[in-house]
């Protein structure tokens, strides 16, 4: 019995003591809460200092990013014209040619005994033409007109005498009928002899331009024997048609090459083009010429282009049209160009071709660009700085000053309100937005982090004007002054 008393009394000791160990912990508690919540309501009350800037309403023309791929203005897959062997390769990927270099050589022994063959038949054709012109036919025709002169002489005398015996056979009988037959049948072909001497002179006459003319004709195909052999040979040296880079090599020394087989590929990217696919509402904004700024990150430039073609067929699967910004390509800026030509002396130009020469033009086909293409007509809009703006959740959202006043030590005061805005079109450092915002109206750009949720948060406003305006949009509306401010 007196064991159990013992008992009970250690558990009621023990209860008391934890009883009592949480009664002063919980009021711990309570009172540190009470504290912070007293002391955090005047810091609350207690007015952020941010700085402002007015809301600008100006025309702003809806622009949007676009990625694009780097594109070889022209690109030019080279293959064999004929079938040989290939004997020279003087070129390699990555190296610079000019329009007409030779990019491959097939063996030509064949075809070079054939050509000089035909061009020594040419130079006979042509030595004959020329005597013919200047020898043959003029003998001839002199050769003819002396035989008809000859005839016509013989048959004149041959008939004089006719008649004479023919003359003396009838009055006297002094010739034999013998006698004047004879007479007769060689005037007959003393006659024919003339006629046919002067029929060959006329037909000399008459043939003299046609056997020039068919002489010339024979030359003629000769030369474009001659001619077609030479292409021939020409054509087992493999050429570039533009200035560019080698790209891609496809045959090497001591390969056979039939027709048609690929040789090397060339591209020019002394200019290039960005290719990029913009929807079709907002190609309807483009225009060929329009200037487009382009930024390639690999190289950490930006280069100006202007869009060169915009393609009539739309892509039906992705419905974007097809569009391409023509940019000139400049591996130095001006002042690097300038430090190089103190340090090695010459023009720049030297330099821009002395390094396309060695590395190459700084954009290189198939590179990330980036270009900004307008997609709609210019329209009015309110415009923010992008610092205004609050990030962080799915709605974006700015602090509004309203309610201003003047302050103590020269600071406005103010009460601050959160509202969601929609953003669009970006220039520079200023954003388009679309809410209950108008133009004016202070935005907080700086200490809006600062700023807690509740609406009516007192703020001290302070104007510094850290972020004008583009100079395109400051010619429209200028940013106000301090002094404009609305106290």
């Amino acid at each position: 019995m007196r064991n159990i008393l013992a008992a009970i009394l250690v558990v009621a000791v023990v209860g008391a003591g934890v009883g009592g160990g949480l009664y002063v912990v919980r009021n711990y508690f309570s009172q540190e809460t009470a504290e912070q919540q007293t002391q955090a309501t005047p810091q609350a009350a207690q007015p952020k200092l941010v700085t402002v800037t007015p809301a600008v309403l100006t025309e702003i023309e809806p622009r949007q990013i676009f990625v694009g791929t780097v594109t070889p203005l022209r690109r030019a897959v080279i293959g064999s014209a004929v079938d040989g062997r290939v004997v020279e390769v003087p070129i390699d990927i990555g190296v610079r040619v000019a329009a007409g270099q030779k990019l491959a050589q097939l063996l030509t022994e064949t075809i070079s005994l054939e050509l000089e063959a035909a061009e020594h038949e040419l130079a006979l054709r042509e030595e004959e033409l020329r005597l013919l012109k200047e020898f043959t036919l003029p003998d001839e025709i002199t050769e003819a007109e002396a035989t008809l002169a000859t005839n016509a002489a013989l048959a004149d005398h041959v008939e004089s005498r006719f008649a004479l015996l023919k003359s003396l056979y009838e009055q006297r009988g002094a010739v034999l009928p013998q006698e004047l037959s004879e007479a007769a049948s060689t005037k007959e072909g003393a006659v024919a002899k003339a006629m046919a001497a002067r029929r060959r002179l006329e037909l000399l006459r008459e043939n003299q331009a046609t056997r020039i003319s068919q002489a010339e004709s024979r030359v003629r195909v000769q030369r474009a024997l001659v001619e077609r052999l030479r292409d021939m040979k020409k054509k087992h040296t493999v050429i570039s048609r533009f200035n560019g880079y080698v790209v891609a090599k496809h045959t090497e020394i001591g390969q056979w090459a039939n027709r048609g087989d690929l040789v090397a590929e060339v591209v020019a990217i002394d200019d290039v083009e960005v290719e990029t696919g913009v929807l079709e509402d907002h190609a309807q904004a483009l225009r060929i010429g329009m200037p487009v700024t382009v930024k390639v990150p690999a190289v950490n430039q930006t280069f100006t282009g202007y869009i060169s073609k915009i393609n009539p067929q739309a892509d039906p699967r992705t419905r974007t049209v097809p569009v391409k910004v023509r940019v000139k390509t400049a591996p130095f800026s001006e002042y690097e160009l300038m430090g190089l030509q103190m340090l090695g002396g010459g023009p720049p130009q030297v330099w821009h071709h002395a390094y396309c020469q060695e590395h190459g033009p700084a954009l290189k086909s198939g590179m990330l660009a980036q270009m900004e293409l307008p997609i709609g007509r210019p329209q009015q809009a309110v415009l923010v700085p992008k610092d205004a703006l609050v990030l962080g959740s799915d709605t974006k959202r700015l602090w509004v000053v309203k309610s201003t006043a003047a302050g103590q030590d020269g600071f406005t005061q103010g009460d601050a309100l959160l509202l969601p805005v929609k953003t669009g079109a970006a220039k520079g450092g200023w954003i388009q937005v679309e809410g209950d915002l108008r133009p004016g109206d202070l935005v907080v750009t700086k200490g809006n982090e600062r700023l807690v949720a509740p609406p009516g948060t007192p703020v001290l406003v302070q104007w510094q004007g850290e972020e004008p305006l583009p100079a395109e949009l400051a010619q429209q509306q200028p940013v106000p002054p301090a002094a404009a401010l609305p106290r």
